[in-house]
């Protein structure tokens, strides 16, 4: 008998229980068990390794063939940090057999061995550069991402990097703002990478300059020099290197006399020096100075104060010769106009006009000189001269009298025209002579001015008057007068005061704003500032300027729906004014509501989802909502969370016991108020199914109706009560137990902790009656005996 042996010759099996060991960064040990060899020898293997690498495609694919008789190969020259995918498959004569399943591994990582690819650094603005660059190859990485940290300082430091950290990524690109540098800096960026196992290459140095900005401090050093009595000399310095903020291309300033602070005068020029002339003679002035760049004006210098130099002064303004009825005489005069520095002396000059007369000389501090006695009947010229210590002055005018007895009354004292400070005192003079008695009185708008407060009369006839203000500016008259004739002069005052209070008023109020409009009578001493003041009923007063031409002014950033008071005074250089009559206004928006129908919570095993968005804001955001609970069995409540966000829309509550009832509280809480609500709810049983049969909306009924059968009439009290007290309980009360409208003055959420006191309890039903709290649909809750 013949045995007939026949072999079928196929490819190769699937290579069988492939894995890979020993995995470092750049290497991996692959093993594999040999497959069926499909009835002829296995002449080679060939390891298939495929990178899946960010950007990689698949062409990344390394093919490395061994021979028939191996089982395990070191794969080699692999990239650190990356995933691949491995398969491997036999080949006999006939041909490849089938892969096999495909395993997927990740190598190590390694520090990454590329630099970043810097693209530019640009300002974007006074303070900040702009940063962008690319990321190296992802073969470079080594890893699945790479982080970069931005270092920079200023160029030619000696000092170290500030670095900034970015969070590893996988992106392609990136840019980077770099904030709050220095005005007009020049600096040096650097970008290093980074993974998790170390520090890559950094990149070369990168140079940038922030733009130019307005200076932020003034010129240095200002000295004046008085050149002559009507021009002065100042000079100063840039502003210090780290101020100028770009490059200085000019100079503004401003100045005026002290005595004339509202005639301000001004001007430019490019150089640290110059000389003002035509100035008042012995004058106090006012200087400051400021710094421009191309893009502007920065602050002014703190004022410097120089004089110009004295000078002879002018002639007395006006000489008056009175006779007292003695054979003397008063010769009284008025400062000269242009004093031209500080009057050390008068000298007063007088002759008989006769030939050959001789002029005599009287040199005085004051003002005023009694001579005598003269010779009657004679004519006789009288002039005066002042002094300063650069010379005399021109003389006055020649007043001529003839020398004689008379009495009728006079005045000495001159008429003049003052400007004074408010609060300052002020003496008008009215000396005067004659005879008879001569009757003196002061006469201000008609009326005649006698002692009082703030006003004192002296022997000598002199008004003084103290701590003025505006209401004592205006005429005042000193009358004189007897038998033999009568005087009279006049005292101008001025009183140079705070501005009156302007009137305010306010308009188009919205949820966090409100426009402010004020009116301000006319004022000969220009307004420098407004201040409004503004608070709510419980803060403290928060201020803010407004800068005149300005007449209205929009304040923003209210807290909604609140009440607040406002009131303004005005500034000008002599003071505060008072205030103005203080508003009371309300932003729009209020306290918190809630939706009447629906319930606030949904109820679980062992949780409760409290449904936030039932709340209304009412025009005002939520600030945070406080939540809390308790057993029913309890009267203290449990503090959930007081900081839930007034942006949550659900808030679940854990760790609740399956089949227990439970009072759950809510606050809901803006800037206008809070509204709080109390909810009773029960957690479902263990198996999720319904332990009661009695619904919502239904049980209350129910029961009462089986009342009314059993018990008749006399029932129809205790039904009624349950009735009124299962609606108690299913509504949104607003009244203590339900509802509770709280002030958000005396109730902070932050603080809030539960310790409210709870409102009393409902009042126990009548005896035999069940006692059921508010269902909810889809409740369903323990029936209690």
């Amino acid at each position: 008998m013949m045995m007939v042996s026949l072999v079928v010759l196929d490819v190769p099996g699937a290579p069988r229980n492939l894995s890979i060991s020993d995995i470092t960064s750049r290497q991996g040990l692959v093993s594999w068990i040999p497959p069926h060899s499909g009835n002829s020898p296995i002449l080679h293997y060939t390891v298939h390794s495929r990178l899946y690498s960010v950007g990689a495609g698949v062409e990344n694919v390394n093919e490395i063939t061994v021979s028939g008789q191996s089982r395990s190969l070191i794969l080699r020259s692999l990239v650190p940090g990356q995933e691949y995918s491995l398969t491997v498959r036999a080949h006999n004569a006939l041909g490849p057999g089938n892969a096999s399943e495909p395993i997927q591994f990740t190598t190590l990582e390694q520090a990454p061995t590329g630099r970043a690819r810097v693209l530019s650094v640009s300002a974007r603005s006074s303070t900040e550069l702009e940063l962008k660059w690319e990321a190296p190859p992802v073969s470079m990485w080594n890893s699945q991402q790479i982080g970069y940290t931005v270092g920079y300082r200023f160029e030619e430091s000696s000092n170290d990097f500030h670095y900034l950290n970015l969070a590893m990524s996988k992106k392609k690109r990136f840019s980077l703002l770099l904030e709050g540098l220095e005005k007009y800096r020049r600096y040096e960026v650097v970008v290093d990478t980074w993974n998790y196992i170390g520090k890559g290459e950094r990149t070369v140095s990168y140079f940038a300059t922030t733009l130019q900005d307005v200076p932020s401090g003034g010129p240095e050093n200002l000295i004046c020099k008085a050149k002559s009595s009507t021009a002065l000399s100042l000079s100063w310095e840039p502003p210090l290197l780290s101020n100028r903020n770009g490059e200085i291309i000019k100079f503004s300033y401003q100045y005026f006399n002290t005595k004339f602070p509202d005639e301000i005068r001004t001007g430019e020029l490019e150089d640290t020096e110059v000389i003002l002339d035509h100035l008042h003679i012995f004058s106090n002035y006012s200087f400051k100075i400021r710094a421009h760049t191309q893009i502007g004006a920065g602050p002014y210098s703190s004022h410097i104060y120089c004089s110009t130099l004295e000078d002879v002064p002018g002639a007395p303004a006006k000489v008056k010769v009175i006779s007292t009825g003695d054979s003397s005489f008063y010769v009284s005069w008025l400062p000269p106009n242009q004093p031209s520095g500080i009057i050390l002396r008068y000298t007063v000059y007088w002759r008989m006009q006769a030939e050959g007369a001789q002029i005599q000389t009287l040199k005085t501090r004051g003002t005023q000189v009694r001579l005598g006695p003269l010779q009657l009947s004679l004519w006789y010229d009288f002039w005066v001269r002042a002094e300063t210590r650069v010379g005399q002055g021109p003389s006055s005018s020649i007043s001529t009298i003839l020398a004689q007895n008379t009495g009728n009354a006079q005045i000495v004292s001159f008429g003049k025209s003052w400007k004074v400070r408010h609060g300052s005192s002020l003496v008008l003079d009215c000396l005067s002579v004659g005879f008879p008695e001569v009757k003196q009185r002061w006469i201000r708008e008609g009326v005649e001015v006698g002692p009082g407060r703030g006003i004192r009369i002296l022997p000598n006839n002199s008004l003084v008057l103290s701590n003025l203000s505006r209401e004592n500016q205006g005429e005042f008259h000193c009358e004189v007068d007897n038998k033999e004739g009568a005087d009279r002069i006049t005292h101008t005052v001025i009183v140079e005061s705070p501005p009156l209070p302007p009137d305010l008023g306010v308009t188009r109020i919205t949820h966090d704003s409100a426009l402010f409009v004020w009116k301000v009578s006319a004022e000969k001493i220009p307004i420098l500032a407004f201040t409004l003041s503004y608070r709510t009923l419980d803060q403290d007063w928060e201020r803010v300027t407004v800068i005149p031409p300005a007449a209205t002014f929009r304040l923003t950033g209210l807290s909604c729906g609140t009440s607040f008071l406002a009131f303004m005074f005005a500034s000008n250089r002599i003071g505060e004014g008072a205030n103005s009559s203080t508003l009371t206004f309300q932003t729009e928006g209020s306290a918190p509501s809630i939706e009447k129908t629906g319930s606030l919570l949904v109820r679980n095993q062992t949780s409760v989802l409290v449904l936030l968005d039932r709340f209304e804001e009412e025009g005002c955001p939520f600030i945070n909502f406080v939540i809390e609970y308790r057993p029913d069995h309890s009267s203290e409540f449990v503090l959930v969370s007081n900081s839930v966000p007034g942006t949550s829309k659900e808030y679940r509550i854990h760790g609740l016991l399956p089949a227990t009832r439970y009072v759950v509280r809510v606050a809901a809480v803006n800037s206008a108020g809070d509204i709080q609500v109390e909810e009773e709810v029960s957690t479902l049983g263990k198996d999720g199914k319904a332990l009661n049969v009695y619904k919502s909306g239904s049980s209350g009924v129910r029961l009462v109706l089986i009342f009314l059968v059993v018990m008749g009439v006399p029932g129809l009290l205790t039904g009624l009560g349950l009735l009124a007290y299962f609606a108690f309980k299913r509504r949104v009360r607003s009244n203590p137990g339900g509802v509770v409208m709280m002030n958000k003055s005396n109730f902070n959420a932050k603080n809030y902790i539960g310790v409210t006191p709870h409102p009393p309890p409902p009042p126990p039903p009548p005896p035999g009656v069940l006692r059921y709290p508010s269902l909810q649909p889809q409740d369903v809750l323990y029936e209690e005996v």
